[in-house]
C-alpha cells in the first residue's frame, strides 16, 4: 500500500489487491490509527468504497488537519470481509485553516480596568479582538500561542466601559471564523480627576461660597453621586473637612461656620459608589471676611509692686481681622466701672505698666482689642499689689463620677494644656479614645509659676462609642451558582471602640450590568442618586464576632453583586468596607470525581476511569477533567498534566515507566474554573524490557580471553546476561570468555528480568 496527495483533510491511497475468493470484489474497506499511532490502538473505519472491483487507488476524505494517520485496507466479497492488510507508514495530514469559532464565549468584568475573557479550546491558537462598543476605530488584538489555553485577561482597559470582544482560532496556515461578539463591562471606580472650573467667594466673615463645574466624561470612571468640598486652613495642622453634597446636579455650596478673617485651602471632589475620586487642582485659596476680634490671651503680670504693675498679653487668638489698636482699662475691684482708667495702645504693644496704685489692693484689669469692624470682646484678670506672692498650692485630687475602668498600661503622662479660669472647678477633656481607662492629675498656675500635681486620681474607663474602623474584604468568590463565600479582616481592635458583637453584611444586586449605553442623562430627577440603578440593600447580621468567612447564600443566578461590610458593638455600627463586587452563577465544582480507579495496566500505560461530581456540587454542566499523574514520592520533579476537554470518564495515561508507582489525581472544570482534585490513587505499571546495561568495560586481554564487566542498567528490575556463555544473574556484574577466536571479535551485553529481555550494548 502507497500513500500520496496528502493533504489537509484526504489522502490517496494506491494498493494491489489480494486474493479475490474467485469472486467478484463488492466492497473496498479503510481503517485507520489515529492521533496516537501504536500497536495497541484501536482501528476505525474510516471510508468504504463500493461497487468498484477494479480499484487499484482511492481517495480517503473526511480526515481531521495536521492529525498523524496509520491506513490498512479489507476486501469484501459475497462470502465475507478479507483480513486486514498490513499497516501502511505513519502519516500527519497538512494543516488547515481552522473551519469554527471557539465556542462557549463568555466575557466577565476582572476589575476597573480589565475584562476576564474564557472559551472552550479547539487544541490550536486563538486570536482575541476587542474594542469599545460602538467605537469607529480600528480594534485591538491579541494573539494567544497556547493551543491548551481556555482564558484570558484583557488588561489595560478604561474603566466603566462597555467593551466587545470576538475570539477566533488560528494556527500556521490561517486564521478561523471569528466567534459571536460578547459584550462587558469594566468596573465602575473613582474619578480620576476633579471638577473643573472651581471658584469661590467670601460671603461673610464666617462663610464661602464655592462653585465648580462637572468632571470631564473621560474620567469619571462611574455614574457620578455627588460631590465633596475639602477645606481647611492654610498653613495649619488642622485635619482637613469636609462638605458633602448629594447627587449631580448641585454644583455650588456656601460653607459655614468658618474662622472669621481665616484664609482657606479649598478643593472638590467627586465620589461615585466606590469612593472619592482625585480633588481639583491646584487648589484655591480664599480668604473669609473680617469682623470683630476676639480677647487677647495669656494676660499675666510678671512684675508686682505694692504701688506698681507690668502687665503682658498675646494677641488674640482669633484676631478675625488686622488689629488696629489695644484699650486696657483698670480699677480697683472694690469700685464699679464707671472709676476706670482707660488707655489706648498701638498695635504692636504687647506690654503695659501702670504706677501710682494703692498698696495690699486687688484691681481689675480689662484688655480689648480693635479692628475695622469694631472692638472686640475684653479678656479680664485681677492682680493683687503686693510683694508677697508665691507659686500656687497643689489642687485636690480629681474626682470624675463615673466608676467603670480597666487596667491601665504602664505609660508615659500626656499633658493636655488648656486656659482654665481660675474660678472654674470642672474641665472637660476631649480628644480621648474610646473605651479607654485614663487617669488625671492637674495643676495650677500662676504669675510665679505652676503648682505640683495634685494625687492621680482613681481610674476611669471612656464610654463606648461606634466603630470607626471597616473590616477588609480579602475575596470574594463564588461557592455555588446560588452564593459567594466571603473572606474578611476585622479591623483592629483600637478601631472597633469597645466590645465587638458581630459583623453585618450588605448586599444588592447591580442592575448595570445587564444595561448596555446608558447615560447619566437618562437620569431626570435632579437628586436622583446611584440607588436609582440599583436595588435597595439586604442586610445579614452576623453575631459572632470571631467570624472570618461567610458564605451568603440564596442569591440570583446570572446576576451581578455588591457587597460591603461592617462590624458592631452595644452603641451601634461603623463605617462600611469598601464595595466588591460578584458575578453569581457560575461557580467552580466543589466536589472532585467519585470512585477513581485504575483497570488496567501494561508496561507503559495505565487505564484509568472515574465517575462525575455529584450533580449538586457540578454548579454547572463539567466541561472536561484534569488529570495529574507522577511517580511516588516524586511528586514535585515528575508531575504531568493531561487535560480532558470533554466530560469522559476515563484515559489512558501512555508513556509510562515500566514498573514503577504512580499516584494519580483528577480533577473536574467548568466554565467558572477548576475544581478540587481527588485524592491520589495508586497504580503501577507491569514490568517491562529493561534497558543496556549503563557501561562495558573490558580487561586482561589474552589470545583466548577476556574479562568483560558492564553496569546496572538505567531501569531497575531487571538480571544480567552476557552473550556466549552462561552466567549467574547479577545486576552488576564481571565475566570471562574462554576460548575464544584469535583475530577481532564482537561481545554483547544485556539485561533481563522474569518477563521480557532487552537490546543488548556492545
Amino acid at each position: 500500500m502507497a500513500i500520496s496527495n496528502i493533504g489537509p483533510r484526504s489522502v490517496t491511497l494506491q494498493f494491489k489487491p489480494g486474493y479475490d475468493g474467485k469472486t467478484s470484489i463488492s466492497r473496498w474497506q479503510v481503517e485507520a490509527q489515529i492521533g496516537v499511532i501504536g500497536e495497541a490502538e484501536d482501528w476505525v473505519m474510516v471510508h468504504q468504497v463500493p461497487n468498484e472491483p477494479d480499484a487499484r487507488s482511492l481517495e480517503v476524505p473526511g480526515l481531521n488537519p495536521y492529525t498523524f494517520y496509520r491506513f490498512r485496507m479489507r476486501q469484501v466479497n459475497i462470502v465475507g470481509t478479507s483480513p486486514p492488510s498490513q499497516p501502511s507508514r505513519k502519516i500527519q495530514t497538512l494543516q488547515a485553516p481552522p473551519d469554527i469559532a471557539p465556542i462557549n464565549v463568555t466575557l466577565r468584568t476582572a476589575s476597573e480596568t480589565s475584562l476576564w475573557l474564557r472559551w472552550v479550546p479547539l487544541l490550536v491558537g486563538y486570536r482575541v479582538q476587542y474594542a469599545r462598543t460602538g467605537s469607529t476605530g480600528r480594534p485591538l488584538t491579541h494573539t494567544i500561542a497556547d493551543r491548551l489555553e481556555r482564558e484570558f485577561t484583557i488588561e489595560d482597559l478604561e474603566e466603566w466601559t462597555e467593551y466587545e470582544v470576538r475570539v477566533q482560532a488560528l494556527n500556521g496556515i490561517g486564521a478561523g471564523p471569528w466567534s459571536p461578539p460578547v459584550r462587558g463591562r469594566t468596573r465602575e471606580s473613582v474619578p480620576s480627576c476633579g471638577p473643573t472650573n472651581v471658584s469661590s467667594f467670601a460671603t461673610t466673615s464666617s462663610s464661602i461660597l464655592v462653585r465648580w463645574f462637572e468632571v470631564p466624561e473621560p474620567d469619571r470612571n462611574g455614574l457620578i453621586l455627588g460631590y465633596k468640598v475639602v477645606y481647611k486652613e492654610k498653613d495649619s495642622d488642622s485635619p482637613l473637612q469636609f462638605w458633602t453634597v448629594e447627587g449631580n446636579a448641585t454644583h455650588s455650596v456656601q460653607l459655614n461656620g468658618l474662622g472669621k478673617y481665616v484664609l482657606y485651602e479649598i478643593q472638590v471632589l467627586a465620589f461615585t459608589r466606590i469612593g472619592d475620586g482625585m480633588p481639583s487642582a491646584p487648589p484655591i485659596l480664599e480668604r473669609t471676611l473680617d469682623d470683630v476680634p476676639g480677647p487677647p490671651v495669656g494676660i499675666l503680670f510678671p512684675e508686682v509692686r505694692t504701688t506698681s504693675v507690668r502687665l503682658i498679653w498675646q494677641s488674640p487668638a482669633q484676631p478675625n481681622g488686622i488689629i488696629l489698636a489695644y484699650q486696657i482699662t483698670y480699677r480697683l475691684n472694690s469700685t464699679n466701672s464707671n472709676t476706670a482708667t482707660v488707655d489706648v495702645l498701638n498695635p504692636s504693644a504687647r506690654q503695659y505698666t501702670v504706677t501710682g496704685l494703692k498698696p495690699e489692693s486687688v484691681y481689675v484689669f480689662r484688655i480689648t482689642a480693635q479692628t475695622r469692624k469694631g472692638w472686640g470682646e475684653a479678656a479680664e484678670a485681677l492682680v493683687v499689689t503686693t510683694e508677697k506672692r508665691a507659686r500656687p498650692q497643689p489642687t485636690s485630687r480629681p474626682t470624675i463620677q463615673q466608676e467603670d475602668s480597666r487596667e491601665l498600661p504602664d505609660s508615659n503622662w500626656t499633658v493636655h494644656s488648656a486656659s482654665v479660669n481660675h474660678e472654674a472647678s470642672s474641665y472637660a477633656v476631649d480628644r480621648l479614645k474610646p473605651f479607654t481607662s485614663y487617669q488625671f492629675r492637674v495643676k495650677a498656675t500662676n504669675d510665679i509659676g505652676d503648682s505640683e500635681y495634685s494625687e492621680e486620681s482613681e481610674a476611669i474607663t471612656t464610654l463606648q462609642d461606634a466603630p470607626d474602623g471597616a473590616p477588609t474584604i480579602l475575596s470574594v468568590t463564588p461557592h455555588t451558582t446560588t452564593s459567594v463565600l466571603i473572606r474578611w479582616q476585622p479591623p483592629s481592635e483600637e478601631r472597633i471602640n469597645g466590645i465587638l458583637l458581630g459583623f453585618r453584611v450588605r448586599y444588592r444586586e447591580l442592575l448595570y450590568d445587564r444595561l448596555r449605553s446608558f447615560t447619566v442623562r437618562t437620569v431626570n430627577s435632579p437628586s436622583a442618586t446611584w440607588a436609582e440603578l440599583t436595588s435597595p440593600y439586604s442586610v445579614r447580621n452576623l453575631s459572632e464576632s470571631t467570624l472570618t468567612h461567610y458564605e451568603l447564600d440564596n442569591l440570583s443566578k446570572h446576576k451581578r453583586y455588591e457587597i460591603r461590610l461592617s462590624v458592631y458593638n452595644a452603641v451601634g455600627e461603623g463605617p462600611t468596607s469598601a464595595p466588591q463586587e460578584v458575578f453569581v452563577g457560575e461557580a467552580v465544582p466543589t466536589a472532585p470525581p467519585q470512585n477513581v480507579a485504575i483497570q488496567s495496566a501494561t508496561a507503559t500505560q495505565l487505564d484509568v476511569t472515574w465517575d462525575p461530581p455529584p450533580l449538586e456540587t457540578q454548579n454547572g454542566d463539567i466541561q472536561g477533567y484534569k488529570v495529574y499523574f507522577w511517580e511516588f514520592q516524586r511528586q514535585n520533579e515528575t508531575e504531568r498534566l493531561r487535560t480532558l476537554f470533554l466530560p469522559e470518564g476515563g484515559v489512558k495515561l501512555k508513556n509510562l515507566t515500566g514498573y514503577t508507582t504512580y499516584m494519580i489525581s483528577v480533577a473536574p472544570f467548568n466554565a467558572a474554573g477548576d475544581g478540587p482534585r481527588s485524592p491520589p490513587t495508586r497504580g503501577r505499571t507491569q514490568q517491562a524490557a529493561p534497558s543496556a546495561p549503563s557501561f562495558i568495560h573490558f580487561s586482561e586481554l589474552t589470545t583466548t580471553s577476556v574479562n568483560v564487566s558492564w553496569g546496572s542498567p538505567s531501569t531497575p528490575t531487571a538480571s544480567s546476561r552476557a552473550t556466549g556463555s552462561s552466567t549467574s544473574p547479577a545486576p552488576r556484574g564481571r565475566h570471562t570468555y574462554a576460548k575464544a577466536p584469535e583475530g577481532e571479535g564482537l561481545c554483547l551485553a544485556g539485561a533481563v528480568n522474569i518477563s521480557h529481555g532487552s537490546r543488548a550494548s556492545s
